[in-house]
């Protein structure tokens, strides 16, 4: 059977598990995998662009955000921003109360720019989101629809954990470890592959 939706995917997990008793626990099993892939997984697919909205000296990030990217100010010319540490910014920015952002540093679920903004800029941020959990509600996401063996191989090892089927864990294991491996490199080769890079000022540049 085809695995594409949330429903399916509980179907294939009992099928495979062929253990009736812990039917009602796969929508755990899955929600546990996710917690896994969430830690595991910042791969090209799960990059997303977007504005944001800078109208105050700290700003809250995306409610999906993982892992920064790249940002800059929408300008004409564009402006890539410096990263700081926060007390960096902190002691390099307390003489400038406001002006066009030149700088941000993260810290929690926030972003906070120096010096303060003058007026409301935009700015474009590229960042690893969070997997969409799946759910009767929100069926799939691209994780399901491209590499449903991740998913239900997640799932299996999570079932077979709670159970203690000590034969069988080590060859799920090995079978996710290797599906997420190949699903990294295939990542990566992604990034790459456009154009070769090449080094200047300290900064990779795509040629």
């Amino acid at each position: 059977m085809a695995i594409s939706a949330y429903s399916e995917l509980v179907t294939a997990a009992g099928n495979w598990l062929r253990r009736s008793d812990l039917d009602a626990r796969i929508p755990e099993f899955i929600a546990l995998a996710e917690a896994r892939f969430r830690r595991v997984l910042p791969t090209i697919e799960s990059e997303v662009t977007d504005d944001l909205t800078v109208n105050a000296e700290t700003v809250a990030l995306p409610a999906d955000y993982l892992q920064l990217r790249a940002i800059h100010l929408d300008t004409d010319p564009r402006k890539p921003l410096d990263q700081m540490t926060l007390a960096a910014l902190r002691t390099f920015y307390a003489a400038q109360t406001v002006g066009e952002p030149q700088a941000f540093a993260l810290t929690g679920s926030s972003i906070v720019f120096g010096p303060a903004p003058d007026a409301a800029y935009t700015a474009k941020i590229t960042y690893l989101a969070k997997l969409t959990p799946l759910t009767d509600a929100s069926p799939t996401n691209w994780l399901l629809a491209d590499h449903p063996d991740i998913y239900l191989y997640a799932v299996l090892l999570q079932a077979e954990f709670y159970g203690w089927d000590d034969e069988r864990l080590p060859m799920i294991k090995a079978a996710l470890d290797e599906a997420i491996a190949e699903l990294t490199a295939q990542s990566n080769r992604k990034r790459s592959s456009a154009s070769p890079q090449r080094l200047r000022s300290s900064v990779i540049e795509v040629l």
